[in-house]
């Protein structure tokens, strides 16, 4: 059974509050010794052993509501950009993105389109088989 890290650190807390060496609640436990230093030093430093806050920005775009928002645009149109969604949701090309990749767990993908053979550039690949430049080629009919 895997603990969470504020149950591990809760847990190296007591054991050093009741006197017992980092290296031996290692011994004991089996976390790793860089978790038991880490949750030792935090308790020396803060007497606690709860989260510190976060650096940076708090996310404002991958609410609960803009996730199901792009979920069932994708479910009802997969072939639209990000870019045409995040215009018409109304928040940056980076978020939809990061929503769609991280939250979501997709890919999004560029949408190709097929180029035919015509005269010139079946010339220029027979030309280039015959100097052996090329040495496989696929043809589909499909």
């Amino acid at each position: 059974m895997k603990l969470s890290c504020e149950n591990q650190r809760i847990t190296v807390v007591e054991l050093y509050k009741s006197r017992m060496k980092p290296t031996d609640i290692v011994r004991m436990t089996g976390y790793k010794k860089k978790t038991v230093y880490d949750a030792v030093k935090r308790y020396k430093e803060s007497s606690g052993t709860a989260d510190r806050s976060r650096s940076g920005c708090p996310t404002t775009a991958a609410t609960p509501e803009n996730i199901q928002k792009v979920f069932c645009r994708i479910q009802r149109n997969c072939e639209q950009s990000i870019r045409e969604m995040a215009k018409k949701l109304g928040i940056t090309q980076r978020s939809v993105r990061n929503i769609v990749t991280k939250k979501l767990r997709l890919r999004s993908c560029k949408i190709n389109r097929v180029c035919f053979l015509n005269e010139e550039k079946s010339r220029r690949m027979l030309r280039l088989l015959a100097s052996a430049r090329m040495s496989k080629v696929l043809f589909a009919d499909e």
